[in-house]
Parts: structure tokens; sequence; C-alpha cells
């Protein structure tokens, strides 16, 4: 690749990062006038949403400034926010909740077993 003209690319990145401030033009405005209409969990997945996205944004920023990124403050608050992801994930889709019953079959031969071995 041609580094000496790198003006098409930035050209592609301007029209990218216009279409995506428009596409983020209805967050960037009142997020609290926004979230009041939702749920509560579809509210905490806003928030939490936001959040990593503004986290990821100064992480890769990091990384293109030549930081170490993984050893700077964003990268706590990066996993700290992915942990709140991870909880409104288990919220969603709890696990399967265990039946409790009790296999009569496997209690009589251990009762069986233990009786047997108490006798002789």
């Amino acid at each position: 690749m041609d580094v000496s003209d790198i003006t098409p690319q930035l050209d592609q990145l301007e029209q990218d990062l216009s279409r995506a401030e428009k596409s983020l033009a209805p967050l960037l405005g009142d997020i609290g006038d926004i979230s009041s209409k939702l749920p509560l969990l579809d509210k905490a997945k806003l928030y939490v949403l936001v959040s990593y996205t503004v986290e990821a944004l100064l992480f890769s920023a990091l990384r293109l400034n030549g930081v170490d990124a993984k050893n700077h403050p964003v990268f706590t608050e990066l996993t700290r926010v992915k942990q709140y992801m991870e909880k409104i994930e288990k919220l969603e889709n709890p696990p399967a909740e265990r039946e409790n019953t009790v296999n009569t079959e496997a209690t009589a031969r251990v009762l069986k077993s233990d009786l047997v071995s108490h006798t002789s």
C-alpha cells in the first residue's frame, strides 16, 4: 500500500464518522429523556451500552496514539462495564432452574448398601 497518499482513506474515514454521528445523534441529545420512556431493564441496557461505547472509543483512541491501553485506567472501566453487560444478560436469559427431584432407585440402592454394611 502506498502511504504517500492517504487522502482516499481519510475521505472515507470522514464519511464513516459523519454517518456514525448521524446514527448517534438521538443518543447525543438528551439521553435522560430517551431513557425515561423505557422500562427499567431497557434503561439499564441503554446506559450500559452507551458507557461501553464511550469506553471502547477511548480505548481505541489510546491504542491509535500508541498508549499501552491495557495498563490504562480506561481498560479497568471497560472491564467493569463488561461485567454489567454480563449481569444484564443473566437477567434477560436466566439459567434454567434445576428440578429438585429425588432419584428413588439410586436412593434405595444407597440405603440398602448402607444398611447391609452396618448390619454385618
